[in-house]
């Protein structure tokens, strides 16, 4: 479900020395609604139409929609048992998997006008994710084996059993915009849950193949993808935090620590990330903002303790959270919370590319909205951070840092945080480094012009000069001799190691006959240090 976006944890352990944890806050509603629904499924927030959407799963008939501020507008149905949903990625439809109508109900987001896609007869989908132009589903019906399918809206053309034997149920689905081509798959109705990572065609023929998958746990309710589609954080009620995940090898990359029986998460644009559970005894919602390795607000969303949340009941829109909870009467109820609001923040090197050597600065940019005018600015070389500057931005909003004589490729990021109604908030943008490389010939016996001289018989030797000088690195050298009216090529040397004084030599024996014109120039293909560089050619003519 592309909707949801979840912050990376890249970073925020790391800020854990930098940034002190405020005390977590408890906070109630801002406003609550009751639903007209016997059952949920989902939660999907259209803030560009104004329009909250919460369906009543695969026992109900109806989506509620409701505005921004949690008043039911109007019911849409009746629907065959209206279950996951999803966003067009262009935002211009909405997807309801009719899990009791063998069908996928595409509604116009800008009118609510409705057209129902057939997925075939005893399919019963229940789970929706958009990849480009194609939705897919996560579908079976109760008692038989699940499966994945995908449609087309434009051609209205379902394709069936694409996922294989995978999955014992209609599996969860997850995709994000930043990874096309890639969608998440989890399993819920079994334990151990598993998640799978599944390559898909977004063209031709659907394919999907399982490139990597993992156990998570024992109760799987929530999936959803970091605003940059690195990551994933997953809300299994069977591990007592939400757990985060690497969208490329599901690799381990970190935890939100938030409480018993994780059932939701959902993150809002700026990368503030709301984690649930299905807390009867225990706070409802714990929100992490960026580059803060603690809970800075806990939401008690009822006194109740027959009330709780429910699991994939959480969706951000621009600044407001949106919960649905139920209780042991089945009073279903959608509530408004209100976080501190995004935080407006920028970073950018004066250049996005200098020469070893240079002189350099970074500008951080802070908009108007928060009262706390203070930014801190840190630089990474290497997977070494450190601290640049923390100052008051000027009138303009901009904070300037002068970064000296810049050597390595650099990311810098800028740190604001926040103030009583606005969320702290990081941005990074890298700077790319060219590595300073020269060369000379070595045992010339005169120059003519552009050209070094070289006896008849003697061999060429270049030499390269690298820095910064660092361990492993190798230059290569590409040589090319005039003939017939032009520079063809002759040689590209293998890649020689440098030495600790960041030089090696390459001797040219070829073409060495009198009157034979070469030229030279090396080359280092870059690395994450820096990047890659040419030097300028050396021209050479052998004489008598």
């Amino acid at each position: 479900m592309n909707r949801r976006l979840l912050a990376s944890l890249s970073g925020t352990l790391l800020a854990a020395a930098v940034l002190g944890a405020s005390p977590a806050q408890a906070d109630t509603s801002l406003s609550t609604t009751d639903l007209p629904l016997a059952h949920f499924s989902d939660v999907v927030v259209d803030q560009a139409h104004g329009h909250v959407f919460v369906s009543s799963g695969p026992a109900g008939n109806t989506v509620v929609v409701t505005d921004l501020d949690g008043v039911v507008q109007r019911e849409l149905g009746p629907l065959g048992g209206p279950s996951g949903m999803t966003l067009s990625e262009d935002g211009s439809s909405l997807y309801v998997a009719l899990a009791g109508g063998d069908g996928i109900e595409q509604v116009d987001t800008a009118d609510l006008s409705m057209r129902k896609i057939g997925t075939g007869a005893g399919t019963c989908p229940r789970t929706v994710a958009t990849v480009g132009e194609r939705v897919w589903f996560g579908y079976g019906c109760d008692g038989q084996f699940g499966n994945l399918g995908a449609v087309d809206p434009r051609t209205r053309v379902s394709t069936l059993g694409v996922g294989g034997g995978l999955f014992h149920d209609a599996p969860l689905l997850v995709s994000s915009p930043r990874r096309p081509g890639l969608l998440v798959a989890g399993l819920t109705g079994q334990s151990p849950s598993r998640i799978y990572l599944l390559r898909v065609s977004t063209s031709g023929e659907p394919t999907a193949t399982a490139d990597h998958s993992r156990q998570v746990g024992g109760n799987l309710r929530s999936v959803a993808f970091s605003p940059d589609g690195r990551d994933l954080v997953v809300a299994d009620g069977g591990v007592y935090h939400h757990q985060v995940f690497s969208s490329v090898d599901l690799s381990s990359t970190g935890t939100y620590p938030s409480s018993n029986y994780p059932n939701a998460v959902a993150v809002r644009s700026d990368g503030v990330v709301a984690a649930g559970i299905d807390g009867t005894y225990n706070p409802d919602v714990y929100l992490y903002e960026p580059e803060r390795p603690a809970a800075t607000r806990i939401y008690e969303l009822t006194t109740s303790l027959n009330r709780t949340l429910l699991a994939d009941g959480l969706a951000f829109g621009a600044s407001r959270l949106y919960a649905v909870t139920s209780d042991s009467d089945d009073v279903f109820r959608l509530e408004v919370l209100d976080p501190p609001a995004p935080t407006t923040l920028s970073v950018r090197p004066d250049r996005s590319v200098h020469f070893a050597g240079t002189d350099a600065s970074v500008t951080a940019h802070l908009g108007s909205d928060t009262t706390n005018r203070d930014v801190t600015v840190y630089s990474t070389v290497d997977g070494v951070r450190r601290e640049l500057a923390t100052g008051t931005v000027d009138d303009a909003g901009d904070l300037t840092v002068p970064v000296p004589d810049v050597t390595s490729s650099t990311t810098f990021t800028a740190v604001s945080t926040g103030d009583v109604t606005h969320a702290s908030r990081a941005e990074s943008a890298t700077m790319r480094v060219r590595a300073d490389l020269a060369t000379r010939f070595l045992g010339r016996h005169a120059r003519s012009g552009r050209y070094q001289l070289f006896r008849a018989g003697e061999p060429v030797v270049t030499e390269a000069s690298l820095s910064p000088v660092q361990p492993n690195r190798c230059v290569s050298f590409r040589t090319q001799r005039w003939a017939r009216g032009a520079w063809r090529p002759l040689t590209v040397s293998a890649c020689r190691a440098v030495g600790a004084d960041g030089r090696v030599s390459k001797p040219t024996t070829s073409a060495s006959a009198a009157g034979s014109l070469l030229r030279v120039r090396a080359e280092f293909a870059g690395d994450d240090l820096n990047a890659a560089r040419t030097s300028d050619w050396l021209y050479a003519r052998h004489t008598r």
